[in-house]
């Protein structure tokens, strides 16, 4: 007797779909590993002469305050001096050396305590330092420690793939995106390297180098594409150039970089995060539906997985909206204070490119789970129906 069991691992996709992935996937890989070559920054270009505070780059030192005086605060207007040193006093220790320690206006609302670490530059002569800020490596080390233990501890190794992912990230946008940027190579080409070498490993390293991660892979390089193509348009037509804010002065007149080519990065980074979270949510939502229902056809897997979709478009739209406005809640209260109608205000500087990342990373993310979902539907290997108990018994 032979026993034929039903534990044969499906068939694949057809060898044309498989083929044809591989092949965009190794076109994405290769354009992004030009780009990196080509555009890789000349060799302390970010540091750009003549940038205002230059010289004080990386000059920052940590100090302990050893003494504040604020007495004379009581008797200024406001609680805050009217220029000079302010209207309190305070000393520190740098590296064991006490100085006096020169308080900004914008300090004296928020004054620091003795035993505070805060973050100082160079004073005017030996014996004095500039508070600067203060000093949050222990707390925010701990935070980021914390959160490397939630990953890890909830998703065990999958999430420490994701935590290695995030840190390839950071590490091509401060070490190629910002310095390439900064010394003067085109802010487009190098925003769409930085995004496509960044999908490339971050999704592989997160989710395995699978059909389905190749999958939601291609979804998410069509939506950064239709992202992208947006972004473009939408900042020259309505010239959310931001031109007249400080940072984009800084920019233009010192590192002759156009603010309107940063806005469409900015919007292409912010698009990788949105359209990830969709695409690998749709491939796995397909993935698993085909495995329980064998007997469907690649169409009825579409619409069943668009149904699942559109549940996630409906909860993505808000959860993005609402993240950006919370990051940009100081600006909303500033603007509700200004006595204009808030609407007209939202559409006024650097207000107008937040609103415009939001609706246009929100039209890449509907329109990726469409495409995402085809190309699922098509790559997914189609699992066998389960046979009659007779039948996977035969007698020989």
């Amino acid at each position: 007797m032979h026993l034929h069991s039903d534990s044969a691992p499906p068939p694949p996709a057809s060898p044309a779909a498989r083929i044809a992935m591989l092949v965009l996937v190794g076109l994405l890989a290769a354009a992004a590993l030009t780009g990196l070559i080509a555009l890789w920054p000349a060799h302390g270009a970010q540091g750009a002469q003549g940038s205002p505070g230059g010289e004080e780059q990386g000059g920052l030192s940590t100090a302990v305050v050893t003494a504040v005086d604020s007495s004379a605060c009581a008797d200024a207007a406001g609680g805050a001096g009217t220029g000079g040193d302010g209207c309190a006093s305070a000393r520190a220790r740098v590296d064991g050396k006490p100085v006096r320690l020169y308080l900004p206006s914008q300090a004296i609302a928020d004054l620091p305590q003795v035993g505070d670490r805060v973050k100082v530059t160079a004073g005017r002569d030996a014996d004095s330092a500039v508070f600067v800020d203060y000093d949050r490596a222990l707390p925010m080390g701990l935070l980021a420690a914390l959160c490397a233990l939630a990953v890890l501890g909830v998703a065990s190794l999958r999430g420490l793939r994701a935590l290695l992912g995030l840190a390839f990230a950071f590490a091509v946008i401060l070490g190629f995106m910002l310095p390439a940027m900064l010394s003067g190579r085109p802010a487009l080409l190098v925003g769409l390297t930085a995004a496509a070498a960044i999908m490339l490993v971050v999704m592989y390293v997160a989710h395995g180098f699978t059909l389905r991660t190749t999958a939601a892979l291609l979804g998410t390089a069509a939506g950064i594409a239709i992202t992208g193509a947006l972004a473009l348009v939408i900042t020259h037509r309505a010239q959310l150039t931001g031109r007249f804010e400080d940072d984009s002065y800084v920019l233009a007149a010192y590192h002759h970089l156009a603010s309107g080519d940063v806005v469409v990065c900015s919007i292409l980074i912010a698009g990788i995060g949105v359209l990830n979270d969709v695409t690998i949510t749709q491939v796995s939502a397909l993935w698993e539906l085909a495995r329980a229902q064998p007997r469907s056809g690649r169409w009825e897997l579409f619409s069943a997985a668009m149904r699942i979709g559109r549940d996630h478009i409906a909860s993505s739209v808000y959860t993005v909206a609402f993240v950006l406005t919370g990051g940009a809640l100081a600006t909303l209260l500033v603007v509700s204070t200004s006595g204009r109608p808030v609407f007209q205000q939202l559409l006024l500087g650097q207000q107008a490119v937040e609103v415009a990342n939001i609706l246009v990373c929100l039209i890449g993310l509907v329109l990726a789970v469409p495409l995402t979902t085809a190309i699922a539907a098509i790559a997914v290997p189609r699992h066998r129906a389960e046979a009659p108990a007779q039948a996977r018994t035969a007698r020989h």
